[in-house]
């Protein structure tokens, strides 16, 4: 992680060194994001009515929604057209959790061999999610009028995600539990382009609309290990070689703000709704065929979030 945040701040003090002959002005601000995740494959057991095959619902993990948070600040050059910035989004380590019992529990993420069919008791899901973006960015308006301003953005974005996934399904046969620690960390580096649209009305309130592109040239983690509870025998203990991927990544935003001048500061407070997507970003390991126990496959998830965010800004 160290030399992606290395590379980001030197390419990013390449550009600000150019920036001493210019007179500047600076912007800060500060969102407070309220998001739910979503990602490819929540399922993790069926619980069914039938005794001889699966016949019922796939139960699914749980959605709830986590805070998270950003700050951005930058400089403003003196033709106040061009804008030269950096924005950083964190959500702190977050879970969700979900039990399911029934008499018939069908397990679907659990390695093939032994069987695990119509099992009686608690199959647990614990999904852990870790999200941080960095953006380094010009920003050139190419419309600006009283009314309405439209803005291109250029720069680089670095991306870090990561998703430990823990799940427990009964195992009767054995009388004990087989427990799946399953693990995924992605992180890169990649150009960024975006545009941002400002309506203003009524003298005071702005409508903002805006969207970000990246294209992260990542390298991947994964992990896949399964054992039994009762002796800690491992069943299966497998790591993928790194594997470098191109993994597209949007940021789309609509608010509205309302603007203030108090003395010498230009102030804006604003509320709107939020939704980030890494395309296929995370990678799981999964066994398919008990008769050949290697036969495995990574499957790529897309996660996204979306909730609202409240902002704060101001400028000097």
């Amino acid at each position: 992680m160290r030399r992606y945040v290395t590379i980001f701040f030197l390419l990013l003090l390449t550009t600000f060194s150019h920036l001493s002959a210019f007179d500047t002005r600076f912007y800060l601000s500060a969102d407070l994001l309220y998001m739910q995740p979503s990602i490819d494959q929540p399922e993790f057991v069926i619980d069914s009515i039938s005794t001889v095959l699966p016949d019922g619902e796939r139960a699914h993990n749980a959605q709830g929604y986590h805070f998270g948070y950003r700050a951005e600040g930058g400089f403003r050059l003196c033709d106040s057209l061009t804008e030269l910035g950096i924005r950083w989004t964190y959500f702190p380590s977050f879970s969700e959790n979900r039990e399911v019992t029934g008499a018939d529990l069908f397990p679907v993420l659990n390695f093939p061999e032994p069987t695990l069919d119509d099992e009686n008791g608690t199959a647990t899901i614990s999904t852990r999610f870790s999200v941080r973006f960095l953006n380094g960015f010009l920003r050139q308006k190419i419309v600006d009028s009283r009314c309405y301003s439209f803005s291109l953005l250029g720069g680089i974005q670095y991306g870090y995600l990561k998703l430990r996934e823990k799940v427990e399904y009964p195992d009767n046969g054995n009388s004990t539990v087989r427990n799946i620690d399953s693990f995924s960390r992605t992180q890169g580096l990649g150009p960024a382009i975006g545009v941002e649209s400002h309506y203003h009305f009524l003298g005071c309130l702005q409508f903002v609309a805006d969207i970000t592109s990246g294209w992260l040239i990542a390298d991947i983690d994964k992990n896949y290990r399964e054992t039994r509870a009762s002796t800690s025998a491992t069943l299966v203990n497998v790591t993928d070689d790194k594997y470098w991927r191109l993994i597209p990544t949007i940021d789309l935003r609509m608010g509205l703000n309302y603007l203030r001048s108090i003395f010498c500061l230009q102030l804006d407070l604003g509320v709107g709704y939020e939704v980030i997507v890494a395309w296929k970003a995370i990678e799981n390991i999964y066994f398919v065929d008990s008769n050949n126990r290697g036969s495995s496959f990574n499957k790529e998830r897309t996660l996204s979030m979306q909730g609202p965010y409240a902002h704060l800004g101001i400028s000097f």
